[in-house]
This record gives C-alpha cells, structure tokens and sequence, in this order.
C-alpha cells in the first residue's frame, strides 16, 4: 500500500522539526557561550579585588588580675599576630592600646578588668602607656581570624578605579572584561562605582556579603555587587 504524498509530507516535517530542535537543544546545552563568558568574568572579578582590598583581622578576650586598676597595664601577647593594635571594653566601648615590644599595654577603664583585644593592619598607632603596670597572669580568651575587606583600601580601589580605571583592569587581570562595584550596608548604598554600559550589552551581577573592619575597630556586616560585561 502506497503512503500518500499528504502523508509523507506530514513525517518529513515532523522528522525535520525534531532535527532542528534537539539541534537547538546541543546548542544551549553544550556551548551556551554568554553565559559561561559572565560566570568568568564574575569569578575573575570577585577574586582579583577581594585579593586586592582585604586583610587580615584577629582578636581574643583578655581578662587582667590587677587588684586595684592602675592608668594602664600591660601583658605579653599570647598570640604571634600581626598588625596594629585596638581594643574595646566589656561594654564594647572603644579603649586606648598599643603594641610596645612584645606586649599589649591597654588604658585600663575603673573597676574594669575584662577587654577585647583586636589586631588588624587596618589600624594605626597612637597612644602611649606611660609608667605601666605589668600583668603577668592575665587570662586570654582563644584566638579567632579572619579575613575581612579593609575600609582604607576600599577607599583607595575607589580612586583607582575613578582616575586610573584602565591601570586598574591591568592589574586586576580583568582586561577582557569592564565592570561596576556597589556596596551596601542595611539596605542603603554606601559606594558606587559604575561605567557606562553600551546598549545591548548583557550585564551579569553577584552578590557577595563582605565584613568590613574600621580604623577604629568596628565590624560591619555589608553586601558588595560586583557587575561585569
């Protein structure tokens, strides 16, 4: 029996529409370059400038055997950390510290005897403890460090990218690529460095929460979008 030419035509679209699909199908599978070109992109990105605009930041607890509190007192740092030194009180009130050798030496606060002792390069030097009184059996919390993105030099990323903005992708690795950074705390943009994008262009975004450590020795929790086309 004979298929009809109606018939035979019927297959044939239908055997030529699955070709063309599941070649449609490789395609976005397989090579899908947009894409895989803005995951690289993003991945290039985060990890040249948070290697370029973090530090390292550590601190422990520490609580002194002093009877009566002198105007300051040191102790021999149990932890070999490096950086400048901050501290804050039981009341997390920021107190006077500095590194003198191989000891902390703290402004000691009335009736106070228990701080946070905070190490980052962050920080710079400034007070001074006259005349101290030496603590030899204080009691030191256990160590934590972390890696957090430094205030100073996101500040200095920021005029990178504003007045050497082609340096800047140079030395980040990123030539093949422009991008934007945006910095948030609760909510509200605190830093914003954007380009031009051309039309048409597909932009990609991630967001990545970031800690960021102040001069003073503040933490504050904050989201950073890096963008890239």
């Amino acid at each position: 029996m004979k298929m009809s030419k109606r018939g035979q035509s019927h297959i044939e679209f239908i055997v030529s529409f699955t070709l063309f699909v599941g070649f449609v199908l490789v395609i976005l599978l397989f090579f899908r370059p947009s894409t895989k070109s803005g995951d690289i992109g993003l991945n290039a990105i985060e990890n040249s400038i948070m290697a370029k605009i973090s530090t390292d930041y550590s601190f422990f607890s520490v609580k002194s055997s002093l009877g009566l509190m002198p105007a300051c007192f040191c102790f021999e740092n149990p932890y070999p950390v490096s950086g400048e030194v901050t501290a804050k009180d039981e009341n997390k009130q920021r107190v006077d510290a500095s590194l003198q050798g191989s000891r902390v030496c703290l402004k000691a606060q009335d009736e106070i005897k228990f701080y946070y002792v905070y190490f980052s390069d962050e920080f710079s030097k400034g007070w001074t403890c006259e005349s101290p009184i030496i603590d030899n059996e204080i009691e030191a919390g256990s160590l934590r460090e972390l890696s957090v993105v430094s205030n100073s030099m996101l500040g200095n990323f920021s005029e990178e990218y504003t007045n050497s903005y082609d340096l800047l992708k140079q030395e980040l690795g990123i030539s093949n690529y422009d991008f934007k950074l945006e910095v948030f705390e609760n909510g509200n943009p605190i830093m914003a460095l954007e380009r031009r994008i051309p039309l048409g262009r597909p932009v990609y975004s991630r967001d990545v929460p970031i800690e960021i450590v102040y001069n003073e020795g503040n933490l504050n929790y904050s989201i950073m979008r890096f963008s890239v086309w």
